[in-house]
């Protein structure tokens, strides 16, 4: 009886010791990789410029609206030290620290100690070149349409080592580009953006708002244009017939009133529309929802019948408040 209890034992810890040997086997890898998560970034940034660090940031400055969307979109929010005056969604990024809005306040930035500053090379220029000859950390992106928005979000995710999240944001984008529901290609509206009425400047070749135009369907009057934002007169503009208009709020009274303008399609049939700016303007996570909005705003304005009405109301579509 004493043997067979002791074989018991023997047998039991021979198991026992076999299971530890394996369970240090498996768990030796996932120690040696644990030092990954904090390996040295080195990544080339939009201009080219090799940024260099020992490990992932943990303080980082948004120096631009986009730019805050992005680093929230992939989860580094609580990395956020400081943001700009115009930083104002998600709302968590209303509560942290400013560092100025077109004139950056370069002492408040240095004073947070950042160990990246994420900025955008075409609206910041200049700034980036002071921020650089202090020897800040800039890591500079450069997005002009929503494909290289995508491309500048999974940029943004191999400089702060949030890969993973950075394809998961890439993925929603793009299966969001692909669900949205367009005219049909016999329906494409020629349509026209109105940045500033007085004197007339619109939206032409090259800029963010043409590339979303196109993807939601539509056609940019002023694709053809020889600059990103040229001057138009109001003749050359009502020559081009827009069907579907998109301006600022502030423009609506003046278009509906004007006996020229009202000889537009666009706004003899009621399709002037002012959808969310901070949708379609900004080159980050919910850029797609803009197009998505404005491919919405072109399917109605497409179906709808043409009264051509002088001066006829349009539908006026309230921007949309950060959730």
């Amino acid at each position: 009886m004493q043997l067979a209890m002791d074989w018991h034992r023997s047998r039991a810890l021979a198991i026992w010791t076999r299971v530890m040997a394996l369970a240090a086997v498996v768990a030796f890898p996932l120690t040696m990789a644990s030092p990954a998560r904090s390996a040295p970034i080195r990544v080339r940034d939009a201009r080219g410029k090799l940024f260099v660090a020992s490990a992932p940031p943990k303080r980082i400055v948004s120096v631009a609206p986009a730019n805050t969307e992005i680093l929230f979109a992939l989860g580094l929010g609580p990395r956020v030290v400081g943001v700009t005056d115009y930083c104002d969604y998600p709302p968590q990024a209303r509560k942290l620290p400013k560092v100025g809005g077109v004139q950056l306040n370069y002492e408040r930035i240095l004073s947070l100690r950042p160990d990246m500053i994420l900025a955008t090379v075409n609206l910041q220029a200049g700034a980036i070149a002071r921020m650089d000859a202090l020897h800040l950390p800039v890591f500079a992106i450069d997005p002009h349409t929503v494909a290289e928005t995508i491309g500048a979000i999974q940029l943004v995710g191999r400089a702060t080592g949030t890969e993973q999240a950075a394809h998961a944001v890439a993925r929603r984008m793009r299966a969001t580009l692909a669900g949205i529901r367009r005219p049909p290609p016999g329906k494409r509206l020629r349509v026209l953006n109105i940045i500033q009425l007085q004197p007339l400047i619109v939206a032409g070749p090259g800029t963010f708002m043409d590339d979303c135009i196109r993807l939601a369907g539509g056609v940019n009057v002023a694709a053809d244009a020889k600059a990103p934002y040229p001057t138009f007169s109001v003749e050359e503009a009502v020559l081009r017939k827009p069907q579907v208009i998109l301006t600022a709020k502030r423009n609506l009274a003046a278009l509906r009133s004007s006996p020229v303008w009202r000889t537009v399609p666009a706004v003899a049939n009621g399709h002037i529309y002012s959808p969310d700016p901070d949708l379609l303007e900004r080159p980050g996570p919910r850029v797609v929802d803009g197009v998505a909005l404005l491919a919405g705003i072109l399917r109605r304005a497409a179906a709808a019948p043409k009264a051509h009405v002088a001066g006829a109301r349009g539908a006026l579509l309230a921007p949309r408040k950060p959730a």
